[in-house]
Order: C-alpha cells, then sequence, then structure tokens
C-alpha cells in the first residue's frame, strides 16, 4: 500500500475518527479482509486493556497487540 493511511482516509473522503473507517477503507480495496480484521482485533485490545485496572491488565494480550500492530506496518509499508 503506497501513501498514508491519513492520506487514502482522505482520498476516500472516509473521517479518520469515524468508527467504520477501517470497515469502509477495505471496501475501497486499500486494504484487504485480513488487514481490516487485524485492525478490529488491535481496537478490541485496546479498548479491553484501557478498561483494564491494575489487578487486571493482560500484559500478554499487550505483548500479542503489539507483535501484531508491528506486522501490520511491516504489511502497509511493505
Amino acid at each position: 500500500m503506497r501513501g498514508s493511511l491519513s492520506t487514502k482516509f482522505k482520498q476516500h473522503n472516509i473521517s479518520a475518527g469515524h468508527t467504520f473507517k477501517w470497515e469502509q477503507l477495505e471496501k475501497t480495496g486499500e486494504i484487504s479482509w485480513e488487514q481490516f480484521e487485524q485492525f478490529t482485533k488491535l481496537r478490541m485490545i485496546r479498548n479491553h486493556q484501557v478498561h483494564s485496572t491494575t489487578e487486571n491488565f493482560d500484559y500478554e494480550q499487550l505483548e500479542t497487540g503489539v507483535r501484531l500492530a508491528e506486522a501490520l506496518i511491516g504489511e502497509l509499508n511493505g
């Protein structure tokens, strides 16, 4: 994928603050269905961690999210 995600959102008139931005971007063909699913998983991990307390913070899930994000960045920049 060439160009930044921000550029892709602008090109397709998609608000980066919109709840369904990844689904909308996938429909344009700019990202694959698998990448859309990875973004969704990252969002779910983020939401779980943000709403966690110190006692139930899931460091393993955080590590999974970091690995997933690094792989996704590699795909998008590759």
